[in-house]
């Protein structure tokens, strides 16, 4: 697996050390199966809280979560990888919501696997702080999506500006951004 450290010339701390193989190369702590794969006994070893801060972790130092995601792919039977949607799911809802809306679920589970990865990848480099190493989840709820979604001036339908929403991460942005100033 392909990976940029931006520690490689750094000592590791001690509790990070899971995150490095041998040649101090950016690498999954635990088993793939328990990040992307929901049906897997291994994803309840650990909260999605924790997945989230260890793959945070991950992404701000370098490494490809992306590629990481595809050599799970091709690694797994059709079965197995047929739940890293649900699972991308899973991570985006509770990122935004911590918490889980059967009506945002049933859009998401009509997107692209590729538009998931992206909107994972690109949500969880936004909420992750290095600093304190934690994730800032947003607690949102459907009625602040609805809320924001009609507040958008443009063409389409009240259900279209909801669905369009919920299948991008522009509220995301804003929200972090709102919240730093």
């Amino acid at each position: 697996m392909k990976s940029t450290d931006k520690k490689s010339d750094q000592k590791i701390d001690p509790l990070k050390k899971a995150f490095y193989n041998s040649d101090n190369r950016l690498k999954l702590p635990r088993n793939p199966d328990c990040y992307f794969n929901w049906r897997s006994s291994k994803f309840n070893y650990i909260t999605l809280n924790t997945k989230l801060k260890e793959l945070g972790y991950l992404l701000y130092h370098g490494f490809d979560l992306k590629e990481s995601i595809l050599e799970f792919k091709q690694a797994r039977n059709t079965y197995t990888v047929s739940s890293l949607s649900q699972t991308l799911i899973f991570y985006i809802m509770y990122i935004r919501y911590r918490d889980y809306y059967h009506s945002i679920s049933e859009i998401l589970q009509t997107q692209s696997e590729n538009l998931l990865i992206k909107l994972f990848i690109d949500e969880l480099q936004v909420v992750y702080n290095p600093v304190k190493d934690d994730i800032n989840c947003l607690f949102w709820t459907e009625t602040m999506v609805g809320n924001e979604a009609m507040a958008k001036e443009s063409n389409q339908s009240n259900n279209e500006k909801f669905i369009s929403a919920v299948c991008s991460n522009e509220m995301v942005r804003k929200t972090i951004v709102d919240t730093k100033e």
